[in-house]
């Protein structure tokens, strides 16, 4: 029986992540969790094959992102993980590739694909559903607003879409305010953006905010 560990801060996403688990004769939830540091606790207090979990969940103080992934791996370095995200910068895919995580889902896939993931990555594989496949191989050009971006600034885009303060976001990736307004200015300036408002506008066009 494959014991997996479903964390996001969405409840009808556990829901639903449960439930398809449930359906598979292989395998059962034995915890969830909403925040990072919820996530942390349980992978320590609960035995278990496989994490499942969202990139992105705000709440608790021990940040999310690349961050919790990168605690995740080497606070249990022998149990599997498999992302299931929004996200669709293709640099910071790859950041998460490169921390050692095994298993990626869009969040848009089909339950049985996570569930397949799952049974992949506990047998020791790799499995990258078909849409992130595509962005993986998607090349770096102008062409692609965001591809021009470093991973920090993806990370910092993706918080000011949550609504996160420059303050908020430097407290959650553990670096200066001053370095999260540079950052900042750096993105815009790359994504043609003049002042707040066209970066509001273009996170709603871009369904990051």
């Amino acid at each position: 029986m494959i014991r997996a560990i479903v964390a996001d801060d969405h409840p009808v996403v556990r829901l639903g992540l449960r439930l398809a688990m449930q359906k598979a004769a292989d395998m059962r939830v034995v915890a969830e969790a909403d925040t990072a540091e919820a996530l942390l606790a349980a992978v320590k207090d609960t035995p278990c094959d496989v994490v499942v979990t969202d990139f992105s969940m705000p709440g608790g103080n021990r940040g999310d992102g690349l961050g919790l992934l990168g605690t995740l791996v080497r606070t249990a370095p022998d149990t599997p993980v498999v992302l299931v995200t929004v996200l669709d910068f293709p640099d910071v895919l790859r950041a998460v590739l490169a921390l050692g995580i095994h298993g990626l889902c869009n969040k848009t896939d089909p339950l049985e694909q996570v569930v397949e993931a799952v049974r992949v990555v506990v047998a020791g594989g790799t499995y990258i559903s078909a849409g992130l496949q595509d962005v993986l191989q998607d090349t770096p050009s102008p062409s692609t607003a965001t591809s021009l971006l470093t991973v920090r600034e993806a990370e910092v885009l993706r918080l000011l879409g949550e609504g996160l303060t420059g303050n908020e976001i430097a407290a959650r990736l553990n670096r200066s305010p001053k370095t999260i307004s540079r950052q900042k200015s750096d993105v815009m300036a790359k994504l043609g953006l003049e002042g707040d408002a066209a970066l509001a506008a273009f996170l709603r066009a871009h369904h990051l905010g």
